[in-house]
């Protein structure tokens, strides 16, 4: 991890015990940047795409195009999360995976503000032409 951010810190955790303390020093102020500075920002080579899912999808669909994602993209492919919802289901399952894993989904409780349209972000190294294209042919 430390290419991906090698500013960041890091933390240690022991069976899931960590210090709060460490988790919420936070720096003094975080200021916002006028248009004019952002050419100064430094290219972090990471790139997201977002898809919406307009209707449920039978989690076995999703599960294989999601799997074929992880296998042929692993090289550019940092991360991906989002919430979907599968036929017959209130509850949005949430799924997530990094380069070359796909972890078990878990299915969320419902709440008042889901609205039954499916979210992916997908995260990559640098900007990967035709990833959201091919993710929604496997998903026909």
């Amino acid at each position: 991890m430390s290419a991906l951010a090698p500013a960041a810190t890091r933390l240690t955790a022991v069976q899931g015990e960590l210090d709060p303390d460490a988790l919420l020093n936070c720096p003094k102020k975080i200021r916002r940047l006028c248009d004019t500075e952002r050419f100064d920002l430094p290219d972090h080579g990471f790139n997201s795409i977002t898809l919406q899912l307009e209707h449920p999808l039978p989690w076995e669909r999703l599960q294989e195009a999601l799997t074929y994602l992880i296998a042929n993209y692993s090289k550019q492919l940092v991360r991906l999360k989002g919430m979907v919802y599968t036929p017959g289901q209130d509850e949005p399952l949430l799924v997530q995976g990094t380069a070359g894993r796909l972890y078990p989904a878990t299915r969320l409780p419902e709440r008042t503000s889901d609205d039954g349209i499916g979210r992916l972000v997908i995260i990559t190294r640098g900007e990967v032409k035709g990833l959201a294209e091919d993710l929604m042919a496997q998903l026909r």
